[in-house]
């Protein structure tokens, strides 16, 4: 299989109350996309990154009366270089106007299934949603099935039960969904747009944000 040779494999993390959140779920996604696209990897070394980071926010927080969380962003190359950069988190709760992309993933593509830099028609349609003032777009399938959206996977609630599409549908394995799952606390399900408008709630969520609700609109 021929794969591009400049793009790199990347994890966001959330770091808030003293740890950071799903942080083995985190490594062990980088770890399997490294063997996947044969990418070096030393786990040890990212761990003891991870916790001299942690450490420092820690400090940082211990001598400021404003207690913020950081978002964690790690690049891996395929030489097994990491760069590793972090922001404040700002906080957004009100519900956030969303589209659903014209353009179709293709559910074969292998690198829905990975979390990496390469994404060429996310950052397209995401870059069209933002100059209409919309907070992300939502994907489909060529089987007209959702998927996720541009930077979280999708969920619907519905009495009371919270839905989440497979990972056959073509998306990425979310850290936080995955949790949820184990968790029991959503179940998988192919949905489409019709599932969308009769949702009680739309969701995007993942390990940084966890939940934000969104409205699709036309």
């Amino acid at each position: 299989m021929k794969f591009l040779n400049n793009f790199q494999i990347i994890e966001s993390l959330l770091w808030e109350n003293e740890n950071i959140f799903l942080e083995n779920f985190h490594i062990l996604r980088m770890e399997n996309s490294a063997k996947y696209f044969s990418f070096n990897f030393s786990k040890k070394v990212l761990q003891n990154k991870l916790s001299n980071i942690s450490k420092k926010f820690f400090e940082i927080n211990q001598n400021n009366d404003i207690k913020n969380s950081y978002k964690i962003r790690i690049f891996l190359s395929k030489n097994g270089e990491l760069d590793i950069k972090n922001e404040i988190i700002k906080n957004f709760s009100d519900p956030k106007n969303i589209i659903i992309s014209e353009q179709k993933v293709n559910s074969k593509n292998e690198f829905l299934y990975h979390k990496t830099t390469y994404k060429p028609l996310y950052e397209q349609e995401y870059k069209k949603a933002k100059e209409k003032n919309f907070f992300g777009v939502i994907f489909l399938n060529e089987k007209n099935e959702i998927t996720e959206a541009n930077s979280s996977n999708i969920f619907i609630q519905k009495n009371n039960k919270l839905f989440t599409p497979p990972i056959k549908c073509g998306l990425l394995a979310g850290t936080f969904r995955d949790f949820l799952l184990q968790q029991k606390k959503c179940t998988e399900k192919i949905l489409t747009i019709n599932d969308l408008k009769t949702a009680d709630k739309i969701l995007l969520g993942n390990s940084v944000r966890r939940f934000q609700e969104v409205v699709v609109k036309n």
